[in-house]
């Protein structure tokens, strides 16, 4: 009885985590996903929406470029990727933290509205993304530089709060 107790619990968590991350299907989605992780100031869902080296290779499966080009390109988004998620945490929390200090309660931010233009080169699929934001009176964008399509949409560089 306590064996099958135990499984029961397992199983309820692994179905409770896995709610937390879903795929961006488009930039759209893959802005709201961001926000709410910034909004709730949750690291774990915010690197989760960054490329990992084997996104990159699934991405560079689909390159309409040389096998030669490819293994450079990949080679360097590797390396990209990489160095992005180590310095994920750094960037999350100074985007919260520049937030704080221009008074923004992040649980009461508005999303106004999530802005992107698709590109495409060699059959990859990019797109910069914007979340257009408010609180109270203060209007504000997070920009997702370099988001790129691999099974699902990701992102490939930092994330930059801009007031204007």
């Amino acid at each position: 009885m306590k064996f099958y107790l135990i499984v029961l619990v397992l199983l309820f968590q692994s179905t409770f985590f896995a709610q937390d991350y879903q795929k961006a299907k488009d930039p759209k989605m893959l802005g709201k996903f961001v926000f709410k992780s910034i909004q709730e100031e949750r690291y774990g869902i915010f690197l989760d929406y960054i490329f990992t080296e084997e996104d990159v290779i699934k991405m560079m499966k689909k390159a309409k470029v040389s096998k030669s080009e490819k293994e450079t390109v990949s080679k360097q988004m590797q390396d990209v990727a990489k160095n992005i998620r180590l310095g994920s945490k750094k960037n999350f929390y100074n985007i919260i933290s520049s937030g704080k200090l221009k008074g923004i309660v992040w649980k009461e931010v508005k999303l106004i509205e999530v802005s992107y233009s698709i590109r495409e080169k060699e059959n990859i699929q990019m797109a910069d993304v914007f979340l257009i934001c408010s609180f109270k009176n203060v209007s504000f964008n997070i920009k997702l530089d370099n988001c790129f399509k691999s099974q699902t949409w990701l992102m490939l560089d930092q994330i930059y709060l801009n007031f204007d």
